[in-house]
């Protein structure tokens, strides 16, 4: 519980999940919400969201060579997303 970030959700979860190319077409997507902080055993997740990545037993792997304790944070939002592109001169 020493992390800013967690602190910081626990007292005001309002937030800001933002993805966004830099260079052109500049697609992005913002997602504002509110976090849920999820204390749970997190392995399972941390092994579903590596086998994403990495495939099921490396994601297996990886996860089980975590040790250090996690807190899942959820999301629920609602999404917006632009394209700058338009405005952009070919």
């Amino acid at each position: 519980e020493g992390d800013p970030k967690l602190r910081n959700l626990r007292r005001d979860p309002r937030c800001v999940f933002l993805v966004f190319e830099a260079a052109p077409p500049f697609h992005g997507l913002e997602v504002r919400g509110e976090a849920e902080l999820v204390d749970r055993d997190v392995a399972a997740a941390r092994a579903d969201i590596a086998g994403r990545y990495l495939g099921a037993e490396a994601g297996v792997r990886f996860a089980a060579e975590r040790t250090k304790p996690g807190v899942l944070v959820r999301l629920t939002a609602k999404p917006r997303e632009w394209d700058l592109g338009a405005m952009i001169p070919s």
